[in-house]
């Protein structure tokens, strides 16, 4: 089954029956996670598609583990992955998206492409991060 919506609304939101959503990737033409998506969920992990905007809070206070942005997104805004559990977020976009307040809480790595690695490390809103940027395996 395809979703075609172009965002996501609250309805995960503090849902604590949730642990992995890999079947995001069945949701097509959704191109902004709106903000507090996911906040307070239990969810550990997801992949998104065609995403193109992260907005603010999506995951604030979620129990997720590990995430994966697709090479589409263009903005990670404010807090978006700001949980206490995120030890590493992997961002598949050559070019590092807009972001102006760190998305991440201050434990956790970003994975980009190797040969961006230096372009994420001195873009704005990144260079704070530059310390915890690394080529993805």
């Amino acid at each position: 089954m395809l979703f075609r919506w172009n965002t996501i609304g609250t309805a995960f939101q503090a849902k604590t029956n949730i642990r992995s959503f890999k079947e995001f990737t069945h949701f097509v033409n959704v191109h902004v996670v709106t903000a507090g998506a996911f906040m307070g969920s239990t969810l550990e992990e997801i992949e998104f598609p065609d995403v193109t905007v992260i907005q603010w809070n999506v995951f604030r206070n979620a129990l997720l583990v590990e995430a994966t942005v697709p090479a589409t997104i263009t903005a990670i805004r404010e807090y978006s992955f700001y949980c206490t559990t995120l030890t590493k977020l992997t961002i598949l976009a050559t070019t590092p998206p807009a972001v102006t307040i760190p998305p991440a809480n201050t434990t956790c790595l970003f994975y980009v492409p190797a040969a961006s690695v230096d372009a994420y490390k001195n873009a704005s809103g990144w260079s704070s991060l530059a310390s915890r940027i690394y080529a993805i395996p």
